[in-house]
């Protein structure tokens, strides 16, 4: 079978992984057959809220009988495909995303196509056949001339075994980790900190697993929360996502309000979770394709300035597209949110989405002001950032310290860390200053404001800057001074 789906004109092919099975079952069934098969599974990785469960299967195991197994069991269901894509495992369900146009008849296409509404955000609507087939089903749906497009609708469980690493403090190497803080120094943050305090009115969304909104250094500043996974005003982190906290307070921890202040501090903070990490011994976010798309789509139309997005989502999609490119074009009554998203942490090519034209593009830098490779010598081999043409900027990404969850809910034992580490460190920096620089001139355009970013940053590290810019540092290394300076005098 052809598993194919169209972005615009291009078709992307995805192939099944034969290395991971996923099931349904409820939580009795999951138990048991997790037991039966413990000597097959390298890792089982649950998705919550979807009834599925996700088994990576030794190399020497047999997938015919992990299927077989499942099969016997009365009440568990064998899923499949799965696809790998990159860092990431994609499963796609029975349900499709379909853009509908303007003044479509969507009912009469529905009943032909023996279709059920799930959900929908406007135009763009997530559906369900009874017969599942959600490749097959796209594919019919684009020869209707009302609709846009149409795709499966996946959910994502992206691993970030660089996280595992970084708690249990393993593949780590000389020499010592560098001085708590060294990213403000590299960056000159203090000294764009006395050229301009952030302005609460510009707002910096964090787009992640969710915040701590009652950390004393979030409280005052939080304008608003959203959960996109639920559709609703209300949101909270699971115990162990301690993600979205630590973004919050590197791109907008509020000054004077602890050892942390981010690089935005004074500037309003808006929050949107699209994802959680499956469970407290998993690095594994799980989101969906819809979840991305409303989380975009909230937090443009609640008036961010800057969106910050510490992750990727595997393979691409239509709907996170045209919800970046309505952000980037319609937000700020038309002036454009910048939108920051962190390349990755494989050591490959960039990741989607901030491989798409237009975002702003942030790799990692280590305490050097070198590229974070996989050999650099930084005192970590577990993680690299992830480089390319697309690559605009890059920032520290290394033993960066920052806000944590508080209490026995967080990372550490107290209400900071030290070692924030990964693409998803650099990312909010780069909101929080770009942030600062619409403080100090709020009237620029988002193509203005990347510019600025772009000509103001360092040429460091041992690499060649061709026509200005490199793939692996972009335009250079963040400086936090320099852009709020031309940020005020543009």
């Amino acid at each position: 079978m052809q598993y194919a789906y169209k972005i615009g004109q291009r078709e992307v092919s995805l192939t099944p992984d034969d290395d991971t099975v996923a099931f349904r079952a409820g939580r009795t069934a999951t138990a048991t057959l997790r037991r039966r098969l413990a000597d097959h599974v390298a890792d089982a990785v649950p998705v919550r809220g979807r009834g599925l469960t996700l088994l990576q299967l030794h190399e020497s195991s047999s997938r015919d009988h992990v299927r077989g197994v499942i099969a016997d069991h009365r009440t568990a269901r064998h899923h499949a495909p799965v696809f790998k894509v990159g860092g990431h495992h994609l499963v796609a369900g029975g349900e499709v995303l379909v853009r509908f146009r303007d003044g479509a008849r969507v009912e009469p296409i529905l009943r032909k196509a023996r279709l059920s509404t799930i959900d929908h955000l406007g135009n763009l609507y997530e559906l369900a056949h009874a017969e599942g087939r959600p490749f097959d089903i796209a594919r019919d749906l684009l020869e209707h001339p009302d609709v846009v497009w149409a795709e499966p609708h996946f959910t994502s469980v992206h691993h970030r075994p660089h996280l595992l690493a970084a708690r249990s403090r393993s593949g780590r190497s000389r020499p010592e980790p560098p001085p708590a803080g060294y990213e403000i120094a590299h960056t000159r943050a203090t000294e764009a900190w006395a050229i301009q305090t952030g302005d609460p009115e510009v707002l910096v969304a964090v787009i992640d697993e969710g915040i701590q909104k009652t950390h004393p250094s979030l409280r005052s500043i939080v304008a608003d929360t959203y959960d996109a996974t639920k559709d609703r005003t209300r949101q909270r982190p699971n115990p162990w996502d301690f993600h979205g906290t630590a973004c919050a307070g590197l791109a907008a921890a509020a000054p004077d309000s602890g050892p942390i202040r981010g690089f935005g501090g004074g500037c309003g903070l808006l929050c949107a979770k699209m994802g959680y990490t499956a469970d407290a011994g998993s690095g594994a976010l799980v989101t969906r394709t819809l979840w991305i798309a409303r989380a975009l789509d909230w937090a443009r139309r609640r008036g961010a300035s800057v969106i910050s997005c510490s992750w990727s989502a595997g393979s691409h999609s239509n709907a996170i597209v045209e919800a970046i490119a309505d952000a980037r074009t319609k937000g700020r009554d038309g002036r454009g949110c910048v939108v920051a998203f962190s390349a990755g942490n494989m050591g490959d090519d960039v990741d989607f989405p901030a491989s798409t034209p237009g975002v702003l593009t942030v790799s990692a830098c280590n305490q050097f002001d070198e590229p974070k490779t996989g050999t650099s010598p930084d005192g970590q081999r577990f993680w690299a950032s992830n480089f390319g043409p697309e690559v605009d900027l890059a920032a520290p990404g290394i033993w960066i310290s920052t806000l944590d969850n508080q209490g026995r809910a967080g990372e550490g034992a107290g209400d900071f860390i030290h070692d924030f580490n990964g693409t998803s460190s650099s990312t909010p920096m780069v909101a929080g200053v770009a942030a600062l620089a619409l403080s100090a001139n709020p009237g620029l355009t988002e193509e203005e404001l990347k510019s600025v970013l772009r000509e103001t940053a360092d040429k460091v590290g041992s690499v060649a800057y061709v026509d200005g810019r490199n793939d692996q540092m972009g335009w250079g290394r963040l400086n936090a001074a320099a852009a709020v300076t031309v940020a005020k005098g543009a």
